[in-house]
């Protein structure tokens, strides 16, 4: 048998397995009438969709030429760098989002492409200019001190659209001093991001050329999961908690020689109620048992969420499903974890003291409801935020919980 017979009758069967698939939920519904969706909307179907998932994804990431294209085409839809910090490379197309498209149109009979999907899914910028002077102080025998000043015309990325919503950046000129001079350049202030499921939602409906429900979109997100993992085939509907990270281009390798001083600052004003506590649980989106890597917090969208201690900002920006997140890295192997934030407002790289604001609640990336989802790291590995923190906290059911990680 050929490679493309080959490739005809393996297509053959994923369709004829969909179909059956398909057959035995309608004969279900068929028989069970309106009593269906209470009874296996959340149960059965969810096991279903796990089960067909998990056999659907191992068949993407092992089909070769698919995964090339794929890779291919978002990279080349995502763009090059011609922002001055080259922030375009937070909102990079996810090659597996590509990838799981591509295939999942496949399974339905859909001729479609990995760049005509790549290129509906791609991010689009918009710039504006800014100007970079650098001035360098020449000191000469017998002559006063003299200043050289270079200019130049810079862009910084103002707004970036991507399949997940919009992004909207601040910056400021800031001065930095250096050994003989300084530099007067562009320094980012704050990111807002707002988010909106539809956009995927509708690109999905052209893609597939049907209707698609709001679950289908979370899982083709939370499957593509923001990365470019090496191996994504070890990863089905969960990942390891530290690969977006890793996918980031980021460590938990403390870089800050400073010391945390005085008492622990809770994140929020507030009581804090935990809606979603540390350790394992059901997966509230997917149903499925996933470890907690932190807690939920309640909050409503767009309260002022505070640094623990002080620190260096780490991690500014989107992170696949934890959404908007700030990492600060407080020295001595210990950090924490804002995510899903509606605005971060602190940038990568600056040092902050304790319970200063540093951003607002929100409900970006996997979430189902604005809240915090609230970290503390220890070397690199999660640890009980409970333990590390003062303030008196509250408990409240689970389902209240907006997290989706």
């Amino acid at each position: 048998m050929n490679d493309d017979t080959e490739r005809a009758a393996g297509h053959a069967v994923r369709v004829a397995g969909a179909m059956a698939v398909r057959g035995a939920w309608w004969v279900l519904k068929a028989a069970l009438g309106p009593v269906l969706p209470a009874a296996l909307g959340v149960g059965a179907l969810g096991l279903l969709v796990v089960a067909l998932v998990t056999g659907f994804w191992q068949r993407v990431t092992q089909d070769a030429p698919l995964v090339a294209a794929a890779r291919t085409a978002a990279a080349a839809a995502s763009g090059s760098l011609q922002s001055y910090d080259g922030a375009e490379a937070e909102h990079r197309l996810p090659w597996t989002l590509v990838a799981a498209v591509v295939g999942q149109a496949w399974e339905e009979g859909n001729p479609v492409t990995a760049e005509g999907v790549a290129e509906h899914l791609a991010p689009r910028f918009a710039y504006e200019e800014f100007t970079v002077a650098r001035v360098t102080q020449v000191r000469q025998l017998n002559q006063p001190l003299q200043e050289r000043r270079e200019e130049q015309v810079v862009r910084v990325l103002k707004q970036a659209e991507t399949y997940l919503g919009v992004y909207t950046y601040t910056y400021m000129i800031r001065r930095r001093e250096q050994p003989e001079g300084w530099v007067e350049e562009p320094v980012r202030e704050s990111i807002q991001c707002r988010q909106d499921p539809e956009r995927l939602i509708t690109t999905l409906a052209k893609l597939l050329n049907r209707l698609v429900a709001p679950w289908e979109a979370r899982w083709v997100m939370n499957l593509a999961g923001d990365l470019d993992s090496e191996d994504p085939g070890q990863w089905v509907l969960a990942e390891d908690p530290d690969t977006w990270l890793a996918g980031a281009g980021m460590d938990w390798h403390s870089t800050w020689q400073g010391t945390p001083a005085g008492g622990k600052v809770a994140p929020l004003e507030r009581p804090l109620v935990v809606t979603s506590p540390f350790g394992s649980r059901m997966h509230p989106v997917y149903g499925t048992d996933h470890f907690h890597t932190g807690v939920d917090l309640a909050a409503s969208l767009g309260t002022p969420v505070r640094s623990a201690w002080p620190g260096r900002v780490q991690h500014a920006g989107p992170a696949g499903g934890y959404g908007l997140t700030i990492v600060i890295d407080h020295g001595q192997g210990i950090h924490t974890v804002y995510a899903h934030l509606s605005q971060a407002l602190v940038a990568a790289g600056r040092e902050i003291p304790a319970g200063v604001t540093i951003g607002l609640v929100g409900s970006t990336g996997i979430s189902t409801g604005p809240h915090l989802h609230y970290e503390v790291r220890q070397d690199g590995k999660p640890v009980d935020p409970l333990a590390w923190l003062t303030a008196p906290t509250g408990t409240a059911t689970s389902d209240q919980s907006g997290e989706a990680r």
